[in-house]
């Protein structure tokens, strides 16, 4: 999850899925399982979220943090471009995670779709909670991949590229963050080219910029019928215009941020205080009279 995206599917990066990992997880006490669930369990990807090291859990860093770490930051970068290129029939795919949250509309794992909206669950007091396992399930992914990518390598003779990868955990961006150095909200790495070079231990190495944007194939763009979104190619932040031709328009992404900074943070303390019970708090859904509003 780090970028607004105009396709519902990939709206990034972070999200979960409660509303599946019940059939994924351990048996309910004094409940005597079949050989079916079992084969089905065995067939299944069980969310388990990346391993916790020595006893110890591994912070999530805030992105621009994490670019201080030359070897986690190459191995975050490296490991999703390679995320992003997995075949899209695979269920641990970038296409096919992304797509539980919305579009394609299509079953995931074998869970059947209930109605043609995706999974996440709006409206709803799980929607804060549903979003917990989906983001595990992509962090677990990646640092699966961060590990293959540790092996490769080349002439890391401290193995430091391979103990940062032990401790590898999915970056957050604090779009709060006020910058102290003059530099534009949204982080350079995120907006500034579709194109990023890395510095590795055996030299320079230029990579299509897995944050910039994500690639669909040409036959993806059946799973997307409304116009514009059945041309566009590609991801975009706030598009130039509506043909296939458009680019994203970062510069004033950043812009519209840093004018909102003090309205969104000034929102999200009134949810805090105004809102007492979680049940009013995690969504969106409007109960009339629930605090002596019409």
């Amino acid at each position: 999850m780090v970028a607004f995206v105009v396709k519902t599917t990939f709206t990034f990066l972070f999200v979960w899925l409660s509303s599946i990992i019940g059939s994924l997880g351990a048996p309910v006490e004094g409940h005597q399982d079949t050989p079916r669930h079992l084969h089905r369990r065995a067939d299944s990807f069980a969310i388990t979220g990346a391993p916790v090291i020595d006893g110890n859990i591994p912070q999530r860093l805030e992105i621009r943090e994490l670019r201080k770490n030359i070897p986690q930051w190459n191995l975050y970068l490296l490991a999703l471009n390679q995320f992003q290129q997995m075949n899209q029939t695979d269920v641990r795919s970038y296409y096919q995670l992304s797509g539980i949250h919305g579009r394609p509309f299509t079953e995931w794992d074998g869970v059947p779709l209930i109605q043609q909206i995706g999974y996440c669950s709006h409206t709803s007091n799980l929607f804060a909670t549903w979003h917990r396992p989906y983001v595990l399930a992509f962090e677990q992914v990646l640092y699966d991949i961060v590990q293959e990518v540790a092996t490769s390598i080349q002439n890391d003779t401290n193995g430091e590229y391979k103990t940062a990868a032990s401790t590898f955990r999915h970056p957050y961006w604090d779009w709060a963050a006020r910058s102290t150095d003059g530099s534009p909200v949204l982080p350079s790495p995120i907006s500034g080219s579709a194109f990023i070079v890395l510095n590795l231990p055996n030299g320079t190495l230029t990579i299509n910029n897995p944050l910039f944007q994500y690639t669909f194939t040409v036959s993806d763009l059946s799973a997307f019928p409304d116009p514009p979104f059945n041309v566009w190619q590609q991801t975009l932040r706030y598009p130039s215009t509506q043909n296939v031709t458009s680019t994203s328009q970062n510069s004033l992404v950043s812009r519209q941020i840093e004018q909102s900074q003090p309205t969104y943070a000034q929102r999200i303390m009134t949810l805090l205080q105004a809102y007492p019970r979680f049940t009013n708090f995690s969504n969106s859904a409007w109960t009339p009279n629930e605090l002596g509003y019409e």
